[in-house]
């Protein structure tokens, strides 16, 4: 890649426009930058469904793999469910492969964690000089497939307890990645529900 899109580095996260601004190219990349940058062992990776995400994720951790860290794949997940990861897992942090509320398909980015915390402001503006410099280190890591999502939605049961009395809701995930686990979620904490949308679109 000729030019790096610098602008894509903002203040909470890094976003573009999917194939124009973001590639696999960048994301492998970014996954080098982030393994020096931070200085990690180990990192959780989620992703959302956008038909861009499944090759940034692979590359991203393809990036991080050949810096020599163990990532482990947490699939399709909700941000939530990332950033619990980066709380219970043994990982020094984490990245969700997302563009968050911006359009689909048009649109990608990455939200990443140093530890529990999410990267910010003058943090990701040093990230983007290592992701220029270049001079990463290089290892042999490995990428395992790690399912977090129940661990996730037991945890927010856990923490809140299942209903005391009857409860009837409808939800209207708007065929968004949490979907199908607010549909698990309802029924674990015992709630009659009327789901719209609530499917992967």
């Amino acid at each position: 890649m000729g030019e790096w899109p610098l602008h894509c580095f903002k203040a909470y996260d890094i976003r573009g426009l999917s194939g124009e601004e973001l590639s696999d190219e960048f994301s492998y990349r970014l996954g080098r930058a982030l393994a020096k940058y931070l200085n990690c062992n180990s990192f959780a990776v989620g992703r959302d469904i956008r038909e861009s995400s499944p090759g940034y994720a692979e590359n991203l951790i393809r990036g991080l793999t050949d810096s020599g860290v163990r990532v482990l794949d947490l699939g399709i997940v909700s941000t939530g469910c990332l950033y619990h990861a980066c709380w219970t897992l043994p990982v020094d942090g984490g990245v969700m492969v997302t563009a968050s509320h911006l359009p689909m398909p048009t649109h990608n980015g990455f939200k990443m964690c140093r530890g529990t915390l999410p990267l910010a402001g003058e943090e990701i503006q040093e990230l983007k000089d290592v992701f220029l410099a270049g001079n990463f280190r290089d290892g042999a890591g490995e990428a395992i497939d790690h399912p977090h999502e129940d661990a996730y939605l037991e945890a927010i049961v856990a923490s809140t307890g299942k209903l005391a009395r009857p409860v009837k809701v409808a939800v209207d995930c708007g065929n968004a990645v949490p979907g199908p686990a607010m549909v698990k979620l309802l029924d674990m904490i015992g709630a009659e529900h009327i789901d719209l949308y609530c499917d992967w679109d």
